[in-house]
């Protein structure tokens, strides 16, 4: 039996059914992390099951294979699935939960179908997710995901005809259905110089400059900060860096563990096994856990790869907002520049099929309208318009002028912000912000991360401009 749908599904499913209705054969259905994509495709699903038509839900990966077909299992929709060893190789069942390559290597295309999902849909423009679709040409197709857009910002007008959007990120930890990040940026790697390859960073460079013993070690120290006795994920450049940093985890007497494409599948089950029950883990890992990984009791995200994909940035934060009982907020450790280069986790993304994501102005940006900054005391990031920080209470120093006859001048505190700004946007070399650096006190390397993002922001491609 199906659980009662929340509001918001209800009206996204609405929404969805009336876009079909409408003449659109292909939909983009947009939600994030935790909203319940999966709950909204299983009633489509069973509508078409009622119709007699058969329908296919394709992934690209195993966990999300798993994850779907468990789904089915939950509401009780009996189906097979199409997987390398699977035992539940059914493919007469009239649902099949489908790998994307098994169904290009085994022929899958013989079996007809009248209704596809593609999970996980900003993958829909790969040419074997085209292949897919082609073959099935009378077929109603319907995306889903968190992020409605390719990896590089560009849209997915060529995959799809309409956006469905069934919830955003702030009215969800509004109503409690996910909950609020908490997001801290002690340290990030001097990413000058790094090239950039097929629209991010070329990982080789990336991982030179993160595997760095410093920048573990802080990983380790403000994780038992902020967030000891947490379940926390990690996320590394690549292998070698992945299993740095649980080696630095454990070698500080906290439990981490590193996993990867290669670790045995039975392996890989009990870890996150251990991390939906709860337990006080650290796992890190490369690629694994970006995309449809269901383990709600997780509150703890380790940001340790920069990169220039706002999608791989929302999807790794997403891993943690999950609600869950007695799970209040999600701390977000920033080792990555992340929160500078994309802006904050809670934004709704302006996105069009035909544009992609309208790229913002960031905080490093010449013209930035900034509405986040940085605790200097405990690097808690908040929003602008508070004048102390709501972690530590932090409230940074007003200072008080003097004018040529010795009388004191009350400074506003939004001028002063301003002032900041526009002393900020003036410093148009390293020189300029080394010598603010110097002036205001700031941490050994400021200047340096700042020059970093202006570089970043001036080269970005401003998509939908």
């Amino acid at each position: 039996m199906l659980p009662e749908l929340r509001d918001y599904q209800d009206e996204g499913i609405a929404k969805t059914r009336a876009a079909y209705a409408a003449g659109h054969r292909r939909v983009l259905l947009a939600a994030p992390t935790g909203a319940g994509k999966t709950t909204a495709f299983c009633y489509i699903i069973l509508s078409a099951l009622l119709r007699k038509r058969r329908s296919m839900v394709v992934a690209h990966r195993r966990e999300l294979i798993d994850q779907a077909s468990e789904r089915l299992d939950d509401y009780g929709i009996d189906h097979g699935v199409i997987m390398a060893r699977h035992p539940r190789w059914r493919p007469e069942a009239a649902v099949q939960v489908t790998s994307l390559d098994t169904w290009r290597w085994r022929g899958a295309g013989e079996q007809p179908f009248d209704f596809i999902v593609i999970d996980e849909a900003h993958r829909a423009l790969g040419a074997g997710y085209v292949r897919l679709v082609e073959t099935y040409p009378n077929a109603w197709v319907l995306g889903t995901t968190a992020t409605p857009y390719r990896g590089d910002g560009r849209g997915l007008a060529d995959m799809f005809d309409v956006l469905v959007r069934m919830a955003r990120i702030s009215d969800l930890i509004e109503r409690g259905w996910l909950v609020r990040p908490r997001i801290f940026a002690p340290s990030s790697p001097d990413l000058s110089g790094v090239h950039t390859r097929h629209g991010d960073y070329v990982e080789d460079e990336l991982a030179a400059r993160c595997n760095r013993a410093d920048l573990i070690g802080d990983m380790v120290t403000h994780w038992r900060k902020h967030a000891a006795g947490r379940p926390s994920i990690g996320f590394a450049v690549n292998i070698g860096h992945s299993q740095n940093c649980a080696a630095a985890f454990c070698e500080a007497g906290i439990e981490a563990i590193h996993i990867d494409a290669s670790t045995p599948l039975d392996q890989r089950k009990i870890v996150l096994g251990r991390l939906k029950a709860g337990d006080p883990l650290v796992v890190w890992n490369v690629g694994i856990l970006i995309e449809g990984t269901d383990l709600p009791p997780v509150s703890c995200i380790i940001q340790g790869r920069p990169s220039k994909s706002r999608t791989l940035y929302v999807q790794t934060g997403g891993r943690g907002l999950r609600a869950y009982p007695g799970k209040t907020d999600c701390i977000m450790l920033d080792h990555a520049g992340a929160w500078e280069m994309h802006g904050g986790l809670l934004r709704d993304d302006d996105v069009t099929l035909e544009g992609g994501l309208v790229q913002r102005k960031t905080a490093n940006d010449d013209e930035a309208d900034i509405d986040v900054k940085q605790c200097r005391q405990c690097y808690h990031i908040f929003e602008g318009r508070l004048k102390a920080c709501p972690e530590c209470g932090y409230r940074p120093p007003i200072a008080l002028p003097t004018a040529g006859d010795g009388t004191l001048h009350e400074i506003d505190p939004d001028a002063q912000e301003a002032a900041r700004k526009r002393e900020l946007a003036g410093a148009r070399d390293l020189a300029a912000l080394l010598k603010i650096e110097r002036a205001r006190g700031y941490k050994p390397g400021w200047a340096q991360h700042i020059w970093a993002g202006k570089q970043r922001a001036r080269s970005r491609y401003r998509y939908g401009a």
